[in-house]
């Protein structure tokens, strides 16, 4: 490199030809540098705080205090250009040096790291005996780090370490080598350096960036053993206390109950003034109140006051069923730990749950807000919850820690393509939706099964939910009316074509003559019927609207297909009014069916009428499964909430009152569930 092999400054011609070259190499290599980013930021404490702009000031003649104003005022590409004309034009000037470190400055502040070092280089080697040697030490040796030169970087910080006569500077340096250490895997020497920053570090942001820098290390990398050697070594300092918390963590998921409740006394009594203490105080009284510390616990965090509260007890009512089946001697070992979340605010009472070690997991919350609101709390105490009701999409992909048993809207779209493809063998399907999200998602399920199942979706037409009169929708699937029918028949036969084709290209029905007598110019006794280029309709609306499509759709001879409907079908009035229409066509999914014949279904049924004297209805179902789920696991002996987790994430088609259930990868229930359909005047299960 050029920069390499310039020797000292020695005549002005030297002077000017050296630094004008170099000045040019560099201005048209900043240009095409691209920034490194590694997602690591550069500490405020590197950048120099810009004073807001006072005058506007010419840059015909370059001046170094022209140069440093525009600096201050954070126009750093008009300085940039100034410094380089002041040192092209005034080589000889006192402030040469100081115009260079401020380049390297510019560049490492647009992170330009490479030419940043080019700058800083160059001064060392020209101006040794500069005022600003140890900042542009420690620019440099933050240069080699974000570029992932950590020898370079770590030669340049311990030498800097040593001979830099500022204490701040010296504190940022500490920080940097806490970093590289960290990169290297030393995580002794990386806790070593950043402690000392932490003790010696005014700065309020870096002292920030320091203590979540250690708390990564301490949660993510260090044995148990290391934990307990952090808080032996630093005892009554940071990071003793972030050890020793790390520690409580790992006693609570492993459910080891006395050192769970050392840990936590030594935290009270060793740091009483720590932000924490307020919390391992409750966190301790509760662990010293338990009564029995070889149970364990099933929490249950549901709204059993306020609006919701009738909700609230219909899951507690499955919730129970299942605790009552367990025989006297699992009652006494596994216990039913159950909060209140209906004010709104379930943080407590989930806390309470939470902290408390025997605490395997927890069935809730009832509704999608809330377990949004609970992830938090779910993270920070590696705590397992499976909702039985929460239907809203994403809701397991916000944390590894929510598991979810109910009937949501894909599920839902699942299982009807893949009964209507491989169970009815049909192929190819119109959907015909509402336009509203709930039956743009469940159209967007229906389809992607579908393709996947390699049938076809023809088309997919959307309605009002205002609508009554769907005839534009319906004709533009095919439809037609009898007076139309004929008609269209007797003008194709003149024209010697028996096909009628939609808008488009894709021919989606066709009138089919049945029987007619020709005599001559007239035909007598014409029966047509309405050929459909589809096998079915998907239509995922409610009730009031289904009553309503299905015999307009019939009026208009889309008769001859096979109906798929969602669980908003599942109502008498659907009977009532479209039932004859819907006969022996229809098919919808439910998760839930108290009337099927399935002998799981039956004894829930049956158990829940003698308990409660009541009907079970599907959140109950749901719950029921999902407290089945636990217990079922619960009984196998694991010994802490971390086993539970993990037996949590294997369960397979486990056979329940709402259908089969199988947990996925991410949480996510896959459910077979119920096929019905309409036979005479009742709604009965599929055989």
């Amino acid at each position: 490199m050029l920069l390499n092999s310039v020797s000292k400054i020695g005549t002005t011609l030297g002077c000017i030809l050296i630094v004008t070259i170099f000045l040019l190499e560099n201005s048209f290599g900043q240009n095409i540098e691209t920034p490194v980013s590694d997602g690591q930021s550069i500490p405020a404490q590197f950048v120099d705080s810009p004073a807001p702009p006072v005058e506007i000031i010419s840059i015909e003649k370059a001046s170094f205090s022209r140069a440093e104003y525009l600096y201050r005022a954070g126009r750093f590409a008009e300085a940039k250009i100034v410094y380089e004309k002041f040192i092209e034009e005034n080589p000889k000037d006192k402030n040469i040096d100081r115009a260079v470190f401020r380049l390297g400055q510019i560049d490492f502040n647009d992170k330009f790291y490479v030419t940043s070092l080019k700058y800083f280089n160059y001064l060392l080697e020209n101006f040794p005996g500069t005022p600003v040697l140890h900042k542009a030490l420690v620019l440099m040796g933050a240069c080699n780090f974000y570029l992932d030169k950590l020898e370079d970087a770590e030669r340049v910080f311990e030498s800097e370490l040593k001979l830099n006569p500022d204490d701040k500077e010296r504190v940022k340096i500490l920080f940097f080598l806490g970093k590289i250490h960290e990169k290297k895997f030393d995580y002794d020497r990386a806790i070593k350096r950043l402690s000392q920053v932490y003790k010696n570090g005014l700065d309020s942001e870096l002292k920030e960036q320091t203590l979540q820098t250690t708390k990564k290390i301490i949660d993510e990398r260090l044995s148990k053993e290391k934990l307990f050697s952090l808080v032996q070594k630093y005892r009554e300092s940071f990071p003793a206390d972030l050890a020793l918390w790390k520690l409580i963590t790992i006693f609570r998921l492993e459910k080891d109950i006395e050192s769970y409740i050392g840990a936590l006394t030594q935290f009270v009594e060793t740091f009483p003034k720590h932000n924490l203490q307020p919390e391992a105080m409750r966190m301790l009284a509760l662990a010293r109140n338990n009564n029995n510390m070889k149970a364990v616990r099933i929490g249950a965090i549901l709204p059993l006051t306020g609006k919701r509260a009738i909700t609230g007890q219909q899951v507690l009512q499955g919730i129970q069923l299942a605790f009552n089946n367990l025989s006297s001697e699992e009652k006494a070992r596994i216990e039913l730990i159950v909060k209140d979340s209906g004010s709104g605010a379930i943080d407590r009472g989930l806390e309470e749950l939470a902290a408390d070690p025997n605490v395997l997991g927890v069935l809730g919350p009832v509704l999608s807000g809330n377990v949004k609101k609970a992830v938090p709390l779910l993270e920070k105490y590696d705590l397992p919850a499976l909702t039985p009701t929460a239907s809203s999409s994403g809701l397991t992909d916000l944390s590894p820690y929510i598991f979810r048993n109910a009937m949501t809207r894909p599920i839902q779209s699942r299982f009807l393509a893949e009964y209507a493809v491989n169970t009815l063998g049909l192929r190819r399907f119109v959907v015909f939706y509402p336009d509203a999200n709930f039956g743009q998602e469940f159209k967007d399920a229906f389809l992607e099964e579908v393709e996947a199942l390699g049938a076809e979706v023809v088309a997919a037409v959307s309605y009002k939910r205002s609508q009554n009169d769907f005839k534009p929708q319906i004709l533009e699937i095919g439809g037609i009316s009898d007076s139309q029918l004929k008609k269209l028949t007797l003008k194709k036969l003149a024209e010697s074509e028996n096909k009628a084709k939609s808008k488009g290209s894709v021919p989606f029905s066709k009138p089919i003559i049945e029987q007619g007598l020709f005599n001559e110019d007239k035909i007598e006794g014409l029966k047509v019927s309405l050929e459909l280029s589809y096998d079915a309709i998907f239509i995922p609306g409610f009730y009031d609207k289904v009553s309503l499509i299905i015999p307009q759709m019939v009026f208009y001879n889309i008769d001859q297909v096979t109906f798929l409907g969602t669980n908003g079908w599942n109502h008498a009035d659907l009977i009532k009014v479209a039932g004859r229409y819907i006969k022996g066509k229809g098919i919808f999914s439910d998760g839930f069916f108290k009337e099927s014949k399935k002998e799981e279904v039956q004894q829930f049924v049956s158990r829940f009428k003698t308990t409660f004297g009541d009907e079970p209805n599907i959140l109950s179902a749901q719950a029921y499964d999902s407290a089945q789920i636990f217990l079922s696991i619960a009984q196998t002996n694991v010994k802490n909430r971390l086993e539970f987790f993990k037996r949590l994430k294997t369960i397979e088609e486990f056979l329940g009152a709402s259908g089969t259930t199988t947990l996925t990868e991410n949480g996510d229930a896959e459910k077979k569930l119920f096929a019905l359909k309409i036979k005479g005047k009742k709604i009965v299960e599929k055989e």
